[in-house]
């Protein structure tokens, strides 16, 4: 994420098309970090509303089971 936030402020700053394409490359491994994050925090609730709702991730409703997917 570190990478991803620093590379963006600098396509903000300067704005060259290496900047940006730079910071356009370290949006997918981000991406698939945080999709990774939302599987192991949705394995540790084991289907429970209130460990997920601790978690501060938003849920996509109010009906939760042990196989939906958190979109981040």
């Amino acid at each position: 994420m570190e990478d991803f936030i620093t590379k963006l402020a600098v396509s903000r700053k300067r704005g060259s098309p290496e900047d940006t394409a730079l910071k356009n490359e370290s949006r997918g491994p981000l991406i698939v970090a945080l999709q990774q994050l939302g599987y192991d925090v949705n394995g540790v609730a084991q289907g429970h509303l209130s460990t997920l709702l601790s978690s501060g991730f938003p849920t996509n409703s109010a009906s939760f089971c042990n196989h939906e997917r958190i979109e981040l």
